[in-house]
């Protein structure tokens, strides 16, 4: 999953996307920058937030494209 994961954040251009964990929580990627890859963790910054979030990267289950309509 680490790779399909590096694939997503790198893809040019960027298309945002959900991760979902095992836990059923699911994560909307809108931004290149949002995570950050370790060897065995990453780190995430949900929206409009000035903190991060750190799990396994074990814990992703899939990853989806997600469509965000522009107004």
């Amino acid at each position: 999953m680490i790779e399909a994961l590096k694939e997503h954040l790198l893809r040019k251009p960027f298309a945002p996307f959900r991760m979902t964990l095992r836990s059923g929580d699911q994560l909307d990627v809108t931004r290149q920058f949002q995570v950050a890859v370790g060897l065995t963790k990453f780190s995430y910054a949900p929206p409009a937030s000035r903190t991060t979030i750190q799990l396994n990267l074990n814990d992703i289950v899939s990853l989806d494209r997600l469509d965000v309509k522009k107004s």
